[in-house]
């Protein structure tokens, strides 16, 4: 895509991009409801790599707009309104902002995911710590003790 297309162009052509990083943000949703950790990283380099892309059309797209083209502002889409009628500009713009309002809810809900995530690990670390913190299993003879409120392993 080059810097001088037009915003239609532009505008569909972002479009593409958000459907992208909406089904990507899907899929880090799945990956995270499912506990698949393992394709969390390389999800978010690809998560990474698209908002680049994403910048980057947004760039493009405000030296591309014409005063009456599209507003800048998300919620500005009385003035994308005002583009000529032969234009899908104000159609375009407002399916953007769909898409836009979408993504920014998966990924609102994906960080709640990792939040509880994250909460669930801690309780499990500091469950595991305090009981690293209890005696040792096995003493310095190499024979079983017993920790507090155990039994002994070595007798039956």
């Amino acid at each position: 895509m080059n810097d001088t297309a037009m915003p239609d162009s532009l505008l569909e052509a972002e479009q593409r991009e958000l459907s992208a990083f909406i089904s990507l943000l899907e899929t880090e949703q799945e990956a995270l409801v499912t506990g698949n950790v393992d394709a969390l990283l390389p999800l978010a380099k690809q998560k990474g790599a698209l908002v680049t892309r994403l910048n980057r059309y947004g760039e493009m797209r405000e030296g591309a707009r014409s005063p009456r083209a599209m507003p800048v502002l998300p919620g500005c889409a009385a003035a994308a309104a005002q583009a000529p009628a032969a234009s899908s500009t104000p159609d375009r713009w407002n399916a953007l902002l769909d898409a836009a309002s979408r993504a920014r809810e998966i990924n609102r809900r994906n960080g709640e995911l990792i939040r509880d995530r994250l909460a669930q690990n801690y309780q499990a670390l500091a469950l595991l710590l305090s009981l690293s913190d209890q005696s040792a299993l096995y003493g310095p003879d190499g024979r079983a003790h017993a920790g507090p409120g155990r039994r002994r392993l070595d007798i039956a």
